[in-house]
């Protein structure tokens, strides 16, 4: 009978075991979630653009301050829509870019300048990919690119090569210096 009683109970405890699993494989993929949400809204940015509406209030420009942040809020929903479906239309990324770049525009004051174009083919409503994919490599351009630029523009072009999106995002900043040169 001890031995009936040990393997009910081993039994018990593997079931038990393999029961809580899911709770953890749960909080694991939650975690993960929450991480890729972090990754596509950087946090930096969301604390830019509360201190850009902040100042705005201060300066007591109203209009700017609600205009800024209705772009905010839509753009906050717009990334957070594409998060829970992972995939969103080419249009919805082109929308967040908007105005993503028209945040960037107002905060500082207007010497930014930008234009999002798609080559004849590409239908934005049909092509798909993950949200917020190319908002880095245009927060790149903007942060190093058009740094102590007094009038900066970026350029966003979608196209297609071999079957494939291809995006395009160029600015009129200095560039890399080449330091390829070689001593004598």
């Amino acid at each position: 009978s001890a031995l009936v009683i040990a393997f009910y109970q081993y039994r018990i405890s593997q079931i038990r075991e393999r029961e809580s699993i899911p709770a953890n494989l749960n909080r694991r993929i939650a975690a993960a979630k929450m991480e890729a949400l972090r990754s596509q809204m950087n946090p930096h940015f969301i604390f830019n653009c509360l201190q850009a509406i902040q100042s705005f209030i201060a300066r007591n420009e109203r209009d700017a301050a609600v205009r800024y942040l209705a772009r905010f809020a839509k753009l906050i929903r717009l990334t957070l829509h594409g998060s829970v479906d992972g995939r969103h239309t080419l249009a919805e990324e082109m929308s967040m870019l908007e105005n993503y770049l028209f945040l960037e525009q107002m905060r500082f004051k207007g010497s930014l300048s930008f234009d999002i174009q798609t080559a004849p083919g590409v239908d934005p409503e049909s092509v798909s990919l993950p949200p917020m994919l190319v908002q880095p490599f245009v927060e790149n351009a903007i942060i190093h690119g058009l740094r102590d630029r007094e009038n900066g523009h970026v350029d966003i072009a979608f196209g297609l090569r071999n079957g494939s999106l291809e995006v395009t995002v160029s600015d009129n900043g200095m560039g890399f210096a080449d330091t390829s040169a070689t001593e004598t």
